[in-house]
Order: structure tokens, then sequence, then C-alpha cells
């Protein structure tokens, strides 16, 4: 049984739509959390695969039904419905890293209480995915979304664009970013990154519109360029040779805090 407070450290919000096996998966997995300072919230796009009926059987989740405009339009509802210090996402499919990784988080954010957190990630079959510094998110996303705990009353108002399809969370997190002021590097894997997502499978995609996000913000034209260049080698040698690709990633890059 899930255990909330009034005013709970931590929202885990979870989106999901006609993935019963994926939001299974991840209600095992937050459900077997030790830390229990929390609240779940899953914003369901009207499932027709037996979403509804799992949704019923769930004890202590706030659930959020209706139509929605896409992932990041789910995901809004998500931040207009919680309540918690932090907010961090769960889609449906996605995992912690393991059953003590909640309260690995909520130390962290205890002891430093930082705007923002991020930690590192697992991908594939096995591969250990090092976080990039938050001090080069021009170069895109630092670490993986579920990965990434941002503090709700920095928010405020702010919002995925929904406008974009695949990179509002790059979007979104490089606002963010700009206005936080404590920023808090946690090396540990805090995620099983499920591959064949969405922005996975529309990678190209996903660059042109962080380009976009990125010349919206100012960057210069030519440094635009170049890390458009940059994450296409990077896409390239991931695909041909994985192995290289995660030693690369696995290697320490310094001080981040």
């Amino acid at each position: 049984m899930i255990v909330t407070k009034n005013v709970p450290l931590i929202s885990i919000i979870t989106i999901t739509k006609d993935n019963l096996t994926g939001l299974t998966r991840t209600a095992k997995n937050i459900q077997v959390q030790t830390f229990k300072d929390y609240e779940w919230i899953i914003v369901d796009g009207l499932s027709k695969d037996g979403t509804a009926e799992y949704l019923e059987t769930l004890e202590g989740a706030r659930i959020i039904r209706g139509k929605d405009d896409g992932i990041y339009d789910a995901m809004n509802k998500g931040i207009d419905a919680a309540t918690g210090d932090y907010l961090i996402f769960m889609n449906a499919g996605d995992v912690f890293g393991d059953r003590f990784v909640l309260s690995t988080i909520a130390k962290a954010l205890e002891e430093n209480h930082p705007d923002f957190l991020y930690g590192d990630a697992l991908e594939g079959e096995g591969y250990y995915k090092r976080a990039i510094s938050h001090k080069k998110i021009a170069w895109g996303m630092i670490t993986h979304h579920q990965a990434m705990v941002y503090r709700r009353d920095k928010i405020k108002k702010m919002r995925y664009d929904t406008s974009l399809k695949i990179a509002a969370d790059y979007g979104f997190t490089a606002r963010f970013l700009r206005n936080s002021e404590k920023i808090y590097y946690l090396p540990a894997p805090l995620c099983l990154f499920e591959k064949g997502g969405v922005s996975e499978q529309n990678q190209k995609e996903g660059r042109i519109e962080q380009f976009s996000v990125r010349r919206g913000s100012g960057v210069n034209t030519l440094y635009n360029i170049l890390i458009y260049m940059g994450q296409s080698t990077a896409a390239f040698l991931k695909q041909k040779a994985p192995a290289a690709y995660y030693a690369l990633r696995s290697l320490p890059v310094g001080k981040q805090n």
C-alpha cells in the first residue's frame, strides 16, 4: 500500500496510454521502494487495453483519466495535480534502478535541498550511462528524464511545450536549469531506461527540435550546428558500436555539482 501525507516529499508522475504491460512493470517497481513519503499520480489517456480496470486495483495512487493532446500535455496534467516538494517522471514501462533508489534520492534531497537533482542511468543490456554535467545542457539531455528531479516551487507556471513532439523534455529542463540556483548530481544509476520509446524511435526529429530550442534560447548558429553534428555522431556510434559508446559515457567527467 502506498503511504502518503498531505505534503509528500516526492510526487511520482506516471503517464500512460494503452500500455498495460509497461504500467504494471512500473507499478511493481514503485510499490517495492523502501521510501514511502511520496504520492503517485497516474495520468491515463483513456486507455482501452484493460488499463482502466487495472487502475481500480491500485491502492493509494491518484488517477487522472481523460483525453489529452499527447505525451507532454499529459505530463503537464501531472504537474498541475502534484503536491509534493519535488517531482520525478516515471512513465509506463520506466523503473527505478533498484528498490532503494527512491530512498537514496530522498536522502540527497533532504541533506542538500537542491532545486534540481540528476543522476546516472542503466540502459539496454546492462549498460551504464553516466550523466553529462548540467553545465553542458546546450549539448542535449544530460541524462534520461527518469533520472531528473525538479523542485516543484521552482517550476511555477513553467510547463512542457506541447508544440514539440520529441524534445519538449529537453526544452523544459534547459529552461528549468536557467532558473535553478542549487543543482546536485547524484552519482548513482537512478533509473533503468526502457529502450524503444518515442524519443529513441525519432532521434533525428528530436535533434532537429533540440536545434530549434537552442536557437530560440539565443545559442549562436555555428555553435548550434556543431552541437547538432556532435549529437549525430554520438547517435551513429551508439548504433554501430554500442560497447564503445557506453564505455565513453561511463567515464567520470569531473566535478559536476
